[in-house]
């Protein structure tokens, strides 16, 4: 998040853009205890649901309407243009599983998660059209996977906690600019005034167990792959990383990670791929919603899109360019094998689907295509018993931060990533 991608023609880009939902009251804390001097984000803004046939649905700002139960409150102000209420009415019993889902109730992940939110879905009755056109879209944008391949428990967990634990829950502001540049680097500035040091693309590679093996005493890392070795002693580890990087850490430490049965469970810990792309065009574009979620352009590929030309105000792109769109791409490992120029052109003529010759009439000035193989955690059925606790049960100094952690905060993504690292 924090590490800016260039493009071509030396404009910035990132990995994906990233929401602030309006659960995560931890984070939000977070930046008002930076004390920023503006707001770095977005006011919450009604969002759009799009297809090749075009819009499919609208998401309003939930906490400008009449306050209801949570559930009938979603159902009654959420639009699906094209469904009819029998489809709507089949997903009932789920909506209902949904809303009874508590995470922070022990056992109840795990009631769910060796069954495939899909197999879930059609035990309890939802019709096809609204599971292909609803909630397998939901779980390709949310957890990064069809259904097919995601656990029902997770499904559930996230779904609750975006959208079902209050009628507001949905609602969303996103970052006015580059995250690193409006968050991450003045938050880093601070900690290092206090004296914390920070060691950038500093791999860790090699960890040392004290003789009785209940302590890491030594981690050596390497900045670069020609590079020397940098030596620490460490008094205490976190484990700060996603699923697919901790597999490969114990993967490389046979002797000393992969003896502990602890460790060696999380070596089935994967993660799935993203691909980012930021597309500058030379005019205006009309946008009706400046945040965006879509389906049914690639077979299990989730597809978001967003105008930062209308998110990240007051940023100069250019006199050359006139609108910049941000369109991202989840379990998308069949497009990484594209080249750039290819990943650009299809990028744009999605958005040309939806929006029309109005895009394809526009330049192409510039295009940043970031591949994120194997980057965000896989949520795969039966993935609960291989996840970490915040706390080591082998390593006495040892404790996990992340949003592959399991924990009785009952959050998700950013805000869960945040709220074990404070738990650490």
């Amino acid at each position: 998040v924090s590490d800016s991608a260039r493009t071509p023609g030396g404009r910035p880009a990132e990995a994906g853009q990233h929401g602030f939902w309006k659960e995560y009251r931890n984070i939000f804390g977070l930046l008002d205890a930076l004390n920023l001097p503006e707001d770095p984000l977005t006011d919450y803004a009604e969002q759009g649901q799009w297809s090749p046939r075009g819009l499919e649905g609208t998401w309003p700002v939930y906490s400008s309407l009449p306050s209801l139960p949570t559930g009938p409150g979603q159902a009654l102000f959420t639009k699906f243009l094209n469904l009819n209420p029998l489809d709507l009415l089949s997903a009932l019993p789920l909506v209902l599983a949904f809303s009874d889902f508590d995470e922070t109730v022990p056992g109840a992940w795990e009631a769910y998660d060796d069954v495939s939110f899909r197999d879930l879905c059609a035990r309890l009755g939802v019709r096809r059209r609204v599971y292909e056109e609803i909630f397998e879209p939901m779980v390709l944008t949310g957890l990064f996977a069809p259904g097919s391949e995601c656990s029902a428990g997770a499904a559930l967990g996230m779904a609750y906690f975006f959208v079902l634990r209050h009628q507001d829950s949905f609602d969303v502001r996103w970052c006015r600019g580059n995250v690193g540049d409006r968050i991450f680097r003045p938050w880093v500035e601070q900690m290092e005034e206090r004296g914390v040091s920070f060691l950038s693309s500093v791999r860790a590679e090699t960890f040392e167990l004290n003789p009785e093996r209940d302590r890491i005493v030594g981690v050596a890392a390497r900045k670069g792959a020609d590079a020397p070795l940098i030596e620490f002693r460490p008094d205490e580890v976190v484990f700060a990383v996603g699923g697919g990087a901790l597999a490969n850490m114990v993967r490389a430490n046979p002797g000393t990670l992969g003896t502990l049965p602890e460790f060696r469970r999380f070596a089935n810990l994967r993660g799935t791929s993203v691909l980012a792309t930021r597309l500058y065009f030379d005019r205006p574009l009309a946008t009706p919603y400046s945040a965006n979620a879509c389906w049914g352009f690639d077979a299990g590929v989730g597809m978001t899109w967003f105008d930062l030309s209308r998110l990240h105000d007051g940023a100069d792109w250019g006199e050359d360019v006139g609108a910049v769109i941000e369109i991202d791409y989840y379990h998308a490992d069949v497009l990484l094998v594209l080249d750039d120029a290819a990943v650009a052109d299809k990028a744009r003529e999605d958005l040309a689907t939806m929006l029309g010759a109005e895009v394809r009439a526009a330049r192409l000035v510039d295009a940043a295509v970031v591949r994120l193989p194997k980057a965000v955690n896989w949520y795969y059925p039966g993935s609960r018993r291989d996840m970490p606790d915040v706390q080591s049960a082998a390593l006495k100094n040892v404790r996990f931060a992340g949003d592959i952690v399991k924990t009785d905060h009952g959050s998700w993504s950013q805000e869960k990533a945040f709220v074990t690292g404070a738990e650490a």
